[in-house]
């Protein structure tokens, strides 16, 4: 619910709580009687927690999460805490429990997925822990692990004399070593993105079904990662996100924006901002930290804890970190201390937000003494999302990057009324169109395939007749997809062949192509496409997985002869309304690179085109300005690449200027080489 709500039950007052998005809990069995009940719930829109939750989101409040009533045996499990060690290839899994109405004995049992038994054991009592009483431990030889490439989970079943509880496991470990976060040991790179609980009709309410359609697309686009912006999201989701294999920071319901915003200003002093280290929050902090930890820290899926988004630092939030890293071995995140480093402890990873990726290098050169991540980066508001291959290239670059996460997974859009009483869906200017899922049917945008290509686990570059591929895989083999390699002239295919490749995790190899053009007469690709070989739980067999094109022979521009593209790809002269820029002038005249700057823009524009569509290895201009054509090329080169569309290939084409005589009347492109 949001914000607050008073209860009873059969008209007695049952108690009070707050903190949305956070699940309460009520023992109501004194209040029921036989027959029907009625339950009374009085929710206000405002209350002091209402400072803590000023998320960048809409306000709606109400009650948009489950209600129920949930019927236990007089004695039984009160709560219990699963955690896993790994112990070689072994897996350790620890059970605590503790009670209500009196301890019970209690038995743990394991299953694999394929529902044969690997484990049991009885729970002892818990001497010296005040929190549970009993304790039982169940080894299982050579576990499979989870991860993300592969959420193995088992199912564990909690049995007292008249209950039986089912939950399900996941055996894996997460660390912090070497400045770096390891998941099963291994270093872990996170293609993550933000996501609100949002839909114009139901709001806060989200399906299972919703939730399944988002978690599909997601793993579908090569997303392994979510950070819950900012808020705990449903408890069932969590499990949804076990079982489909996406990595969780789990962030408590804790944003002061408008307080922030204030101090930024110059408004209010740092020191007067909330929660800040102000005592009269402590408790509410810290009730939002328990409330997250005590309902999801049962969860595989869930490796860091965050404590909130945006509200600078202080001794609250602190305790809040010290509060998890009290009930578990989590590793703690938080990104707003850049403003209050005197509070950096607070997180155990270095966070920051929208950060240029040359502002994270130098940041992380100077000091790489934590694991560093952009919570926040690649804003996807309306028309944007672009340089993010930066990013990607960072966490390849630099060991302790490790990756970010979108800013954010769905439009966020509301439906409204206009003067006529029509409805429509509210977008843009105060309702945020900032995701990269359109918010009518949850479908991808365009800029999802952008995503998805740069964040492919396997790298595939095509050259002349070889195929060079990059598992970025930790756990995974190149092998687990089918591959194959299809010959396509003129975007007609004549050919498709399979491959078979063997790249191990975290290794490159080079293949021979089974085709390749025998002519490059037009225009030729040559795609290496893999794909899955068994239908998964977020996808059929055959999906796509990653791809790599390479692409060449004469252009194929000529239905089109009008255009400039294919007069500058044909050696034109370069003209502006019929003259070229030296028509009159001396080829060693010094004024002459002067009249060229005012072409410099239009002459980039060209050239950018051209290597935005034709993707060219190298561009040839012709030039006449003898002496002048090396002061040319200087900015010509900069101002392309400010142009260009993909960075990647703006740096990979070698951009030159051919003298072809003495002639001051042709400057312009020239020709087109592939090298």
């Amino acid at each position: 619910m949001d914000s607050c709500f008073f209860l009873w039950v059969n008209g007695q007052y049952a108690g009070y709580s707050q903190v949305s998005h956070s699940t309460s809990e009520f023992d109501v069995t004194e209040l029921l009687h036989d027959g029907q009940n009625t339950l009374a719930v009085l929710v206000l829109k405002w209350c002091d927690g209402s400072y803590l939750e000023d998320q960048d989101k809409f306000r709606m409040s109400g009650i948009f999460r489950d209600v129920y009533l949930l019927k236990r045996p007089e004695q039984g499990i009160f709560d219990y805490f699963v955690t896993t060690d790994l112990r070689d290839r072994d897996g350790l899994l620890q059970v605590r429990a503790s009670f209500f109405g009196g301890e019970v004995p209690v038995t743990a049992s394991i299953f694999d997925m394929e529902g044969r038994p690997v484990g049991d054991c009885a729970l002892s009592p818990l001497d010296g822990d005040e929190r549970y009483q009993q304790y039982g431990e169940i080894t299982v030889k050579r576990c499979a692990l989870w991860n993300a490439e592969a959420p193995y989970l088992y199912t564990l079943v909690l049995e007292t004399e008249h209950e039986v509880i089912t939950d399900r496991v996941g055996f894996r470990e997460i660390s912090i070593r070497d400045n770096q976060v390891l998941l099963n040991g291994t270093p872990i790179k996170f293609r993550g993105v933000n996501r609100h609980d949002s839909d114009p009709v139901t709001g806060y309410t989200i399906s299972i079904a919703q939730a399944r359609r988002d978690l599909e697309l997601m793993k579908r686009h090569n997303f392994n990662a979510i950070r819950t912006s900012h808020y705990p999201n449903q408890s069932f989701f969590y499990r949804m996100c076990d079982r489909y294999g996406i990595y969780v920071i789990d962030e408590m319901n804790l944003e002061s924006h408008g307080a922030w915003e204030m101090v930024m200003s110059g408004r209010l002093p740092l020191a007067d901002h909330i929660p800040g280290s102000d005592p009269k929050w402590r408790e509410a902090v810290l009730a939002r930290a328990e409330a997250m930890l005590r309902r999801d820290r049962n969860r595989p899926s869930v490796l860091i804890w965050s404590c909130g988004n945006e509200s600078a630092g202080g001794d609250n939030l602190l305790a809040a970190s010290g509060y998890f890293h009290t009930m578990d071995t989590r590793p703690v995140h938080y990104e707003s201390l850049h403003q209050d480093p005197d509070y950096a402890k607070t997180s155990d990873i270095f966070s920051s937000m929208y950060w240029p990726a040359e502002r994270l290098r130098a940041a992380l050169e100077k000091d790489s003494s934590r694991p560093a991540i952009s919570c926040e980066y690649a804003h996807a508001m309306g028309n944007s999302f672009g340089g993010q291959d930066v990013y990607i290239r960072l966490t390849d670059e630099v060991p302790s990057y490790q990756g970010g996460f979108i800013w954010d997974y769905i439009d966020q859009s509301i439906v409204k009324k206009d003067r006529y009483g029509k409805e429509f869906f509210a977008y843009g200017g105060d309702f945020g169109d900032d995701g990269i899922v359109d918010s009518l049917s949850r479908a991808p945008t365009a800029k999802m395939q952008e995503v998805k290509y740069l964040y492919q686990n396997l790298q595939v570059h095509v050259s002349d007749r070889t195929v060079e591929i990059v598992n970025r895989n930790l756990f995974t083999g190149s092998g687990e997809f089918a591959c194959v390699v299809r010959l396509c002239r003129e975007g007609v295919l004549l050919a498709e062949k399979p491959l078979e490749t063997d790249v191990p995790p975290e290794e490159r190899r080079t293949y021979p192509l089974p085709l390749w053009p025998e002519s490059l007469d037009t225009e030729y690709t040559v795609a290496v496409s893999f794909r899955l070989r068994r239908d998964e739980s977020w996808a059929k067999k055959g999906h796509e997985v990653a791809f790599g094109q390479w692409r060449g022979g004469r252009r194929a521009m000529a239905a089109h002869p009008e255009s400039l593209l294919w007069k500058l790809c044909e050696g034109d002269i370069f003209k502006v309304n019929g003259k070229t820029p030296f028509d009159g002038r001396d080829a060693g005249d010094p004024t002459a690179i002067q009249v060229v700057e005012q072409y410099l823009n239009y002459l980039a524009f060209g050239v950018s085109n051209l290597i935005n569509i034709l993707e060219p290895d190298a561009m040839v201009i012709g030039g006449g300005i003898c002496a002048q054509g090396e002061k040319l090329l200087v900015p010509l080169r900069e101002r392309v690449r400010q142009m260009v569309y993909h960075t990647l290939f703006a740096d990979r084409c070698r951009i030159s200027i051919a003298q072809l005589g003495n002639s001051a009347g042709i400057i312009g492109a020239a020709g087109l080489a592939m090298v």
